[in-house]
């Protein structure tokens, strides 16, 4: 005779719960990161710099998921140079507009702090990333998140993780789409 055990319903969880959970993970990782970089490193945010500052951290630190270097600008626009994409985007910070391209990410990033009354200032961005576009392995969530923490740190707040999480999931889900 087989006996079996009865089974109980077991809820999935929806998408979006799983991908709050995936981010809010992420956001914790990255945080912990953030912390120890080590206060030496260049606020310019040049190609050559980039490249530099990230070898550096790779080498120090172990493999870093998404790093970002910015310098201030005196006015609202964000110029952001991706170093694996070999492309440079702007925008005004003040009115972001959906491209349909890579910098929609970071544009969805300052329209989801805007939302929270959290106004980014003008900046020159150089990212560089070790997670691959384009596999499944949440390359836009790395980059979301790392530009919430940049634009946080840039504002002089530091956000929770769990904040970090939600505004960088606003972003995917409300602006980029």
């Amino acid at each position: 005779m087989i006996h079996t055990m009865p089974t109980a319903a077991v809820d999935e969880p929806d998408p979006a719960t799983i991908a709050r959970a995936q981010i809010t993970a992420l956001a914790a990782r990255l945080d912990d990161r953030v912390r120890a970089l080590p206060s030496h490193l260049p606020t310019d945010a040049t190609p050559e710099a980039l490249e530099a500052a990230f070898m550096h951290l790779k080498r120090v630190h172990g493999v870093l998921d998404t790093v970002l270097l910015a310098a201030r600008r005196s006015d609202r626009r964000i110029r952001v140079h991706s170093r694996e994409l070999a492309a440079e985007a702007d925008f005004d910070a003040a009115a972001p507009v959906r491209t349909g391209a890579w910098i929609d990410y970071v544009q969805g990033v300052v329209f989801a702090l805007a939302e929270e009354g959290l106004h980014a200032p003008g900046l020159d961005v150089s990212i560089a990333s070790d997670v691959p576009g384009g596999t499944g392995l949440s390359s836009s969530a790395a980059l979301e998140v790392a530009t919430v923490l940049l634009l946080a740190q840039a504002l002089g707040r530091v956000l929770p993780a769990g904040d970090v999480a939600r505004l960088a999931h606003r972003a995917e889900t409300a602006f980029v789409g």
